[in-house]
């Protein structure tokens, strides 16, 4: 990927104000509410970042990667840019940002998280996923200072998350939760390779209690998955992972028995009504029976 380009607040606004009727100090405020301290616009996506140019070009670098990855995987077709949005879960307005051989350093207003177990959001064109740089102290000339390290490995899963569920609107898979949450969370799982995904060997973290195989109505709970971010934003309710898990599990059931690409099997599955989903009950509940037992963990 070319060096990323940063684009500064003052040239954005310069260019935006060639094209519309809004005056420079209203594209100001627009600009500083989305809290970004450097813009990047590359051929398949625009990124807004709360770091420097140094510590953004990882993450470019990341989303770059991921989008090709889950464009393959999804088969979907070249679209308009993706917009990425990252917020820091430390900082805010009048919050700086700035790197020093690698590491940043922040001053100004501190941020708790926003969600409550949910770390990114998506929609047809943009995602926004919000990214926890880790803290350590460093003696400075004035004393203890706090430091900020870029972990943007730490964001890989949840970024790729994101990218999938804005291909998967794209492409019109859009009505059924449990599908594009289900797919979602795959694609999350999956293990890069060069610039495809490949799925993880079975029981690729697909671990279900055995009272839940068990559970009469097992199909019915995953095509009943329901989420309100807005109140789970809010710590009002927690997010069903019970219900992801079920619905990754039939996505990744459904991967493994059906032939074809996995965007013709996500494809197969949306065209299903809920009657034809239901009626592989059985199936499905033989199938979590026979899924291998997770490996031990390893020493240490």
């Amino acid at each position: 990927m070319p060096a990323p380009r940063s684009v500064s607040r003052l040239a954005l606004l310069a260019l935006a104000s060639c094209a519309t009727s809004i005056t420079v100090p209203q594209l100001d405020v627009l600009n500083r509410s989305l809290e970004a301290r450097t813009v990047l616009l590359e051929e398949g996506f625009s990124l807004y970042s709360p770091f420097d140019a140094e510590g953004t070009a990882s993450y470019a670098k990341l989303i770059a990667e991921e989008i090709k990855r889950v464009a393959a995987a999804l088969e979907a077709p070249a679209g308009k840019p993706v917009v990425a949005q990252l917020v820091a879960v430390v900082g805010g307005p009048g919050h700086t940002w700035r790197s020093e051989g690698g590491k940043l350093s922040g001053s100004g207003p501190i941020r708790l998280p926003p969600l409550h177990g949910l770390r990114g959001a998506a929609d047809e064109e943009d995602f926004v996923v919000w990214v926890a740089p880790t803290m350590h102290f460093v003696t400075g000339p004035d004393g203890p200072e706090i430091r900020w390290r870029v972990r943007e490995e730490m964001d890989r899963d949840t970024i790729r998350h994101e990218i999938a569920h804005v291909f998967l609107r794209r492409l019109g898979v859009r009505d059924k939760l449990w599908l594009t949450e289900g797919v979602a969370e795959e694609i999350e799982s999956m293990v890069p390779e060069g610039a495809n995904l490949r799925r993880q060997p079975l029981p690729a973290g697909i671990e279900i209690p055995p009272d839940l195989v068990e559970r009469e109505g097992l199909v019915r709970r995953v095509l009943a998955l329901a989420q309100d971010a807005d109140k789970i934003a809010a710590g009002e309710t927690p997010p069903d992972l019970e219900g992801r898990l079920l619905a990754r599990a039939l996505v990744r059931f459904a991967l493994e028995r059906r032939p074809g690409s996995c965007a013709e099997v996500v494809r197969w599955l949306d065209a299903r009504r809920a009657s034809e989903i239901l009626a592989l009950e059985e199936e499905f509940r033989a199938w979590l029976r026979s899924l291998p037992p997770p490996a031990p963990p390893g020493p240490g």
